[in-house]
């Protein structure tokens, strides 16, 4: 435990630092008009015997004053009241459609998820925090998207606090997580995301540990700093396809594992959902350029897709780039001609071309 004492006294030391800096900071404008009135009672009674009397006055209420404010200046202002019977009857599933929609493929998953995430909220209480949810499989499948959908259905955009710990160093993660901290005591209501949770530091686990063995966060002093019975968590960890099952990779720790609702293991999409997702990523990659795509080639999507690499992953990362690549050409064309709506079949070496869209019915037959 030694070496996890660093960071846990640096979050909490830190804390209380902030503390001090906003008292401090709140003292500030008191400070001056003390020391205003002091010297305009110099400049007026200077030459007068009962001056100093009255300084003597003022520099005793001055202290006073100092000493209460140090005892009773960092009150925090208790946070707004959980109406724990709202959150209770709020539910998820309603947007189980659309996310379907967005989500295509994994169906069971989705349900067996959102089954897990209402359950959680009609269990509220102030005892505990409001579930975790695991989600894990292969890079690029749209799991880390799903958090965030969630998370802004049930908290609102702004109430999704992120942590990607590919990226965190120890300085960046205490910053954040200070900060995770403050938001959270400003308001309970809070989605926090751990996103490539299977690169977590052991030193940044143990405070979300913490977390959810006590559902709280206290400060240096034994004082709690924030509460999270309001707050979800939702747990995000990439495995390369065809893994082993989660508890045997090792990829997470099991104390992380055995806070959590549910644990969904996301699959490779299926092939030819992923062709269909495909023909989205292209329409709404060539609306951006203000082209419409009124026909896309069903065998260009499957030639594209069965390059090694797509195949390796098949994830939406690598595929939304490869369509970047594979139609760079066909729409710079496009534009260029001024086109606004177009077709759009295989070429050579494999790359999208542009096609005139009455023409492709009468060759293909299309209705």
């Amino acid at each position: 435990m030694e070496k996890y004492s660093t960071i846990f006294s640096e979050l909490r030391g830190k804390n209380k630092q902030n503390a001090k800096v906003q008292v401090s900071t709140r003292s500030m404008p008191a400070a001056i008009g003390v020391l205003t009135s002091i010297a305009f009672l110099l400049m007026i009674l200077w030459n007068k015997p009962w001056m100093w009397l009255c300084l003597a006055v003022v520099v005793g209420l001055v202290l006073v004053a100092k000493a209460l404010h140090a005892k009773w200046g960092k009150r925090k202002t208790p946070p707004a009241p959980i109406n724990f019977s709202a959150v209770r009857n709020h539910r998820i599933t309603p947007c189980l459609h659309w996310i379907k929609s967005i989500h295509q493929g994994h169906d069971a998953e989705l349900d067996r998820l959102f089954q897990a995430i209402d359950r959680d909220l009609s269990l509220a209480s102030p005892r505990k925090f409001l579930g975790a949810q695991l989600i894990t499989g292969p890079k690029g499948t749209g799991k880390t998207q799903l958090a965030q959908l969630v998370g802004e259905y049930l908290f609102g955009k702004k109430n999704v606090i992120e942590f990607d710990f590919k990226v965190l160093d120890q300085d960046s993660f205490t910053d954040q997580f200070l900060e995770m901290i403050t938001l959270v005591a400003e308001n309970p209501h809070q989605m926090i995301l751990l996103e490539n949770a299977e690169n977590i530091a052991p030193a940044m686990l143990e405070p979300f540990l913490e977390i959810l063995k006590t559902n709280q966060w206290k400060d240096e002093d034994g004082d709690e700093a924030a509460c999270f019975s309001s707050c979800m968590f939702f747990i995000v960890v990439g495995l390369p396809p065809h893994s082993d099952d989660l508890g045997k990779s090792e990829a997470i720790d099991y104390r992380l594992i055995s806070f959590c609702s549910e644990v969904v293991q996301w699959d490779q999409l299926p092939f030819q959902v992923m062709a269909k997702v495909t023909a989205l990523l292209i329409h709404d990659y060539w609306k951006q350029h203000s082209v419409v795509l009124e026909f896309v080639s069903p065998e260009a999507i499957f030639s594209i897709l069965k390059e090694s690499h797509v195949r390796a992953h098949l994830g939406m990362h690598p595929v939304a780039q490869l369509i970047r690549n594979k139609s760079a050409r066909a729409l710079e064309q496009a534009v260029k001609e001024g086109r606004r709506q177009t077709g759009l079949d295989l070429g050579t070496a494999g790359f999208f071309q542009v096609h005139d869209f009455n023409r492709v019915k009468k060759i293909r037959g299309v209705a």
